[in-house]
């Protein structure tokens, strides 16, 4: 019978988010190295939600595209991010903030210079096939972004706690377990899944609570990393709750 998993990460109980931990906004402030790879997370974990944004409020796939590249690429030329405040604004809605007034001032420089017309299309790519995915799913263009956001967050979860599993040796175990990531109870197969591994039920259900664990606190630890202290990670936390019961 082959041993079950160490655990990859820690799995303690959090009460409350740490105030001390470094987020991705005092990354952009420190300058250097750290800045510019702040910047770069800030591109590469927005970029697909404020883009769906955009598309759900209308804008073609290229139109969106060049919206979101010139949006980010004044919000991290400049010193704007410098300005958000740690605890007093959320960095997923002042982005989203910025993009609205991003767009209508788009909107009226091209309606002052071309007074009509459409631009030349590129051809379709991947954000755009990626879209059509869920372009027939309910949802204003705000609940759009969240939710996509929200995606955004768990995927990566996933994906850290696929990667630690696999760095032990224990990829095989991940792969029969990931299902009972987000299902409990009588909807998941622990017996099938513990003969599978050649373990018993018991220890197939014991390691799925424990991965749950692993996730919860990996989902906490990118939600803390995103904002701008503690209590705003809070009140992220309750956005992607509620994005993802949506």
């Amino acid at each position: 019978m082959p041993d079950p998993p160490d655990k990859p990460v820690p799995t303690g109980e959090r009460a409350q988010f740490p105030e001390t931990r470094w987020t991705l906004v005092e990354a952009v402030r420190a300058g250097g190295a750290a800045r510019e790879q702040a910047l770069n997370d800030v591109c590469r974990r927005y970029w697909f939600p404020l883009y769906a944004w955009l598309r759900r409020s209308g804008h073609s796939h290229a139109d969106a595209e060049d919206l979101v590249q010139s949006f980010l690429a004044r919000i991290t030329s400049g010193e704007a991010l410098n300005r958000l405040d740690r605890e007093g604004s959320r960095l997923r809605s002042w982005l989203l903030h910025l993009l609205k007034n991003h767009a209508i001032s788009a909107w009226r420089r091209e309606r002052s210079l071309r007074r009509g017309g459409n631009h030349p299309h590129a051809g379709l790519g991947s954000a755009d096939q990626r879209y059509a995915a869920i372009a027939d799913a309910a949802g204003s263009p705000d609940e759009t972004f969240d939710r996509q956001w929200a995606l955004g967050i768990l995927g990566r979860a996933i994906e850290a706690l696929r990667s630690s599993y696999a760095e032990g040796g224990q990829e095989a175990w991940f792969a029969a377990l990931q299902p009972a990531l987000l299902q409990t109870g009588a909807h998941v197969g622990f017996a099938a899944i513990g003969e599978s591994l050649g373990i018993t039920e018991n220890l197939a259900r014991v390691t799925a609570f424990r991965m749950r664990k692993q996730l919860r606190q990996l989902i906490e630890d990118e939600i803390l990393f995103l904002s701008g202290g503690a209590e705003s990670a809070k009140q992220e936390l309750e956005v992607f709750r509620a994005a993802l019961s949506r």
